[in-house]
């Protein structure tokens, strides 16, 4: 009984100590970027991932997703559309590539800082094998990413 105690006492901090470990503080300079770039933004709510921060939010009562890097440096705004919402161009150059039969799980008009717009479509076969695909607006394949190593 007491080692089962000792052993759940030793787990929890190592949880604990983890997740302390995983959280960093939003920089202000992230922050000030932000409210610079969307001052009328509702609703953030910030994530990290590794070096960049990514903060969901609405606009207007629309959701989208931005992410800076750790300087404050704008990188790209997301908004998720519907399947329906991808633009013929794209729908058809998805049905003639390799991912033709595979679901559609996500899709989403990406926006980059150079003004570079794109569609990322998450398609999916199964549980494991999933893989983002991007596409110009033109229908032109850009990208094509194991969902894993996103």
């Amino acid at each position: 009984m007491m080692k089962n105690l000792l052993l759940c006492v030793v787990l929890c901090t190592g949880m604990v100590s983890l997740g302390h470990a995983q959280f960093r503080k939003i920089p202000n300079d992230v922050q000030d970027a932000f409210y610079e770039k969307y001052p009328d933004a509702e609703e953030a709510a910030w994530k990290n991932k590794e070096k960049i921060y990514q903060v969901s939010f609405l606009l207007m009562g629309i959701k989208f997703t931005a992410d800076f890097d750790d300087k404050g440096f704008w990188l790209q705004c997301a908004q998720e559309i519907k399947p329906e919402g991808i633009p013929q161009k794209v729908q058809r150059s998805l049905t003639k590539s390799l991912y033709k039969d595979w679901l559609i799980k996500e899709a989403f008009f990406v926006i980059g800082p150079d003004e570079r717009t794109e569609f990322r479509i998450l398609v999916s076969r199964s549980e494991v094998q999933q893989r983002y695909i991007s596409f110009d607006p033109e229908g032109k394949m850009l990208e094509d990413k194991d969902r894993r190593k996103v």
